[in-house]
């Protein structure tokens, strides 16, 4: 099962060369008197709205393609940090989410008898195996994104959903995850995260939540 939004886009794009074919095929001629200043009017309109469709769909596929090696890049930076980047990462962003949402620890098993700024809990190897494997789910996604692989990408985050469904996450928990990202990777990359690298994870982190809900949702009907 493909991704509603990308399904969306490529329908739009279908729409907008179907488009082109309509504008610029030949069409019989019934309007023997027109008169040649017409015809030729009639052309440069047909050419002019085929140059512009074609300049909207190489804009959008040139900016998802933008957007992907954004992504792509500015995670290459963390995992830059070394072959613990998972371990530093993953303590950071947990740090992150429960300093944003202190209630959320109740979701982990790893945080019982621990408080927030308890050093210990984020020591244990509990921890360490949880947030790791957090860390290295994001890095299969993005491996996927830069492969293109969008069915794959779709299959893994709905299977990582109905692996969580037991938990019965709601929209906000999923957002409060994506946020914690967000800031831990403008805190870490610095002036490297731009507006426009922001702007691509969070579209990003939006394909990831919307699968993983209905991975979820699957999962609790059975």
């Amino acid at each position: 099962m493909r991704h509603r939004n990308f399904d969306k886009a490529s329908a739009q794009m279908k729409k907008q060369h179907t488009l082109v074919s309509l504008l610029t095929k030949k069409k019989p001629n019934i309007m023997a008197q027109a008169t040649t200043t017409t015809t030729s009017n009639h052309q440069r309109t047909n050419q002019n709205t085929k140059e512009s469709t074609h300049t909207i769909v190489n804009q959008s596929i040139n900016q998802s393609v933008f957007k992907m090696a954004l992504v792509v890049e500015s995670w290459g930076k963390v995992k830059a940090i070394g072959d613990n980047y998972d371990e530093v990462a993953g303590e950071l962003l947990f740090k992150k989410i429960f300093e944003m949402n202190p209630g959320a620890m109740a979701f982990f098993k790893f945080a019982d008898g621990y408080e927030t700024a308890d050093e210990a809990m984020y020591k244990s190897e509990l921890f360490k195996k949880h947030a790791t494997g957090v860390v290295k789910a994001v890095t299969k996604a993005v491996e996927l994104l830069e492969a293109n692989d969008m069915e794959k990408l779709v299959e893994v985050l709905q299977g990582l959903g109905a692996k969580h469904a037991h938990l019965k996450l709601e929209k906000a928990h999923y957002e409060l995850v994506g946020n914690a990202l967000v800031e831990t990777l403008a805190a870490a990359l610095g002036d490297a995260f731009t507006p426009e690298t922001k702007e691509a994870w969070v579209g990003v982190y939006g394909v990831i939540t919307e699968n993983m809900m209905e991975g979820a949702a699957d999962m609790l009907k059975e």
